[in-house]
């Protein structure tokens, strides 16, 4: 069984942004709790402070090979989006062990608002279906179901 993103109660409007900027945090902390506790993922950013205009960097680790996944939630956490893969880099099968983001020609820019923002890891042994991903970040829906492994981290 693969990773299945579970999208739950889509209308055919946009959801209110104010109903989906509160949960998005907490549905993100209940997918890293869901995920499969063989699949070990690891994420790591840079020490210090990122402004923003910076690149931000992140390292992730995972004992399983599998199709890697990374989300931003910004700092005021209304907007969480997927940052990697992405149309510049869609290469997102790795081995176990690490990968150093972002690679190749892509930068991650480190955007305002200023404050705590999260970077979350997905590792899957299945590819996700990306259309059904974007369209739940649009939705404000987000639900993993299956077999994963994930971490987040806050990011300053």
């Amino acid at each position: 069984m693969g990773l299945v993103l579970a999208l739950s109660g889509c209308a055919a409007s946009k959801v209110s942004s104010s109903v989906a900027d509160a949960d998005w945090l907490q549905r993100m902390q209940s997918a890293v709790g869901r995920a499969t506790p063989e699949i070990k993922v690891g994420i790591q950013a840079p020490a210090s402070q990122t402004k923003v205009g910076d690149t931000a960097s992140a390292r992730v680790a995972s004992n399983t090979a599998g199709f890697l996944y990374v989300m931003h939630l910004d700092g005021d956490g209304r907007t969480l989006r997927l940052v990697f893969p992405n149309a510049t880099d869609d290469a997102n099968f790795i081995g176990a062990g690490y990968v150093d983001l972002p690679r190749g020609n892509w930068r991650l820019p480190a955007r305002g608002p200023g404050g705590a923002a999260h970077l979350m890891a997905v590792v899957s042994p299945t590819q996700m279906d990306l259309q059904s991903l974007q369209a739940q970040l649009a939705y404000g829906r987000f639900e993993l179901v299956g077999i994963y492994g994930a971490a987040m981290i806050p990011f300053r």
